[in-house]
């Protein structure tokens, strides 16, 4: 029960013309404004389809927290840094162990430096 949002060919050559791609839907709940994108990069033709109000608007976030890059902040974090201890991870056998452990004290670093 899908129904074909493209009426149109998608492919076009010298000698004759084809519906080979696509876009598929079994909802009809929702409008939607599809088609072809006409340009003579490939014989095949760009298709897309914007369906209203499939997705919900996302709110964006009433404040946010940043770190602002500056020489004194970037001499702290290096400060901070030089402090960490880095001797565990030469003892984890697997490289990716070793680098989620690096990640973790790295941004836990970072984190904690842009709150003070």
């Amino acid at each position: 029960m899908f129904f074909p949002l493209i009426s149109r060919p998608t492919r076009i050559t010298a000698h004759k013309t084809s519906l080979i791609d696509n876009i598929f839907t079994n909802d009809f709940s929702h409008q939607s404004l599809n088609g072809l994108f006409l340009n003579d990069l490939s014989d095949h033709l760009p298709i897309f389809a914007i369906v209203k109000g499939l997705y919900n608007k996302i709110s964006s976030p009433k404040f946010f927290t940043y770190r602002e890059k500056n020489e004194n902040n970037l001499e702290k974090f290096n400060a901070e840094i030089e402090n960490v201890i880095w001797s565990e991870l030469p003892g984890i056998s697997s490289p990716f162990l070793a680098y989620d452990s690096f990640i973790k004290k790295n941004t836990l670093l970072f984190t904690t430096l842009a709150f003070r």
